[in-house]
This record gives structure tokens, sequence and C-alpha cells, in this order.
């Protein structure tokens, strides 16, 4: 494992994160429990939680809390498809009008900036072991996740999947 990497990992994830908060700071961190629908102080706590999550995760890998390390992951077993979950849906909301201003410019960006980021961070880890590690994985995610809201959003099942969770 590249030491760099190993040893800033939890400041890399704090970066990307950074970004994050300066993107939604109009629209969420500014006001996190005066958004116009609970859906969305939800998804707003889900991904935050998320972030902090691999921020954790990355730093007690590197302080070698393993036990820690592994009790907090058998959460992301919850969390990682509530947040995928959650995610789906909001943007449905906003695909059918509910909340027109879901996807600001900053907040776009920052989803960018967070992927440029993590491809960087994938692409150094490659070079330097040879191997697709955690940054890879991250990456892979979160471009799937952003790219498949706008695909599976306009799905006929996935309309009645959260035409039901909406309702």
């Amino acid at each position: 494992m590249n030491s760099v990497l190993y040893r800033n990992g939890a400041l890399f994830f704090g970066a990307a994160f950074a970004v994050v908060v300066v993107g939604f700071w109009p629209t969420y961190y500014s006001q996190p429990l005066s958004l116009k629908t609970t859906l969305l102080e939800i998804h707003g706590f889900a991904m935050t939680l998320w972030c902090l999550t691999l921020i954790g995760q990355a730093y007690l890998i590197r302080t070698d809390r393993r036990a820690l390390h592994r009790k907090i992951g058998s959460a992301s077993y919850v969390l990682a498809p509530a947040v995928v979950a959650i995610g789906f849906v909001v943007v449905r909301h906003a695909l059918d009008g509910a909340r027109d201003d879901v996807f600001r410019p900053s907040q776009l960006a920052a989803w960018l900036a967070g992927d440029a980021v993590l491809l960087a961070l994938a692409l150094w880890d490659y070079r330097s072991s040879r191997r697709l590690g955690v940054f890879a994985v991250a990456f892979a995610l979160m471009a799937g996740y952003q790219a498949a809201i706008f695909t599976i959003a306009e799905q006929p099942p996935w309309k009645a999947f959260a035409d039901w969770f909406l309702s």
C-alpha cells in the first residue's frame, strides 16, 4: 500500500467532504433543519453520515484500530443501501418538479470535484501499488450512483417505488 495514501487517507476523504460542504452550504449545511421537505433532511443527514464514516474508517485503519473499524464497517450494510435508496427518491422527487432547486450548479460542481478527487486518488493508488483499492471502489460507487440517478429515475418500476415511498 502506498504509504502516503495510507498515512493521509482520512485527510483526502476530509478534503473531498470539505468540497461537498462548500457545494451544499447554501441549501443544506447553513440551515440543515429548515429544508422544505423531511426527505431532503434525511438525505442530507445520511450522506453526511456516509462521508464521516469514510473519514473515520480511514483514520481507524491508520491508527491500527481494526476491531472498531470492523464494527463501524458493519453499519455500512445498512447505511450504504439507505443512502442509495434515499438518493434515488430525492432525485425522483426533484425530477417531478417537487423541488426544482435540488440540482444547483454549486452542487453539481461539488459532485464533479468529489469525483475528480476520488479518481485522482484511485489512479495514484493504482500507479503506486498496481491494484484497485478503496479509492477506485469509492469512485466507481459514486460515479455509478450519479449516472444511475439520471437514467433509472425515469424507469417505470423506479417511478412506482418512488411514488409508493413518497406517499
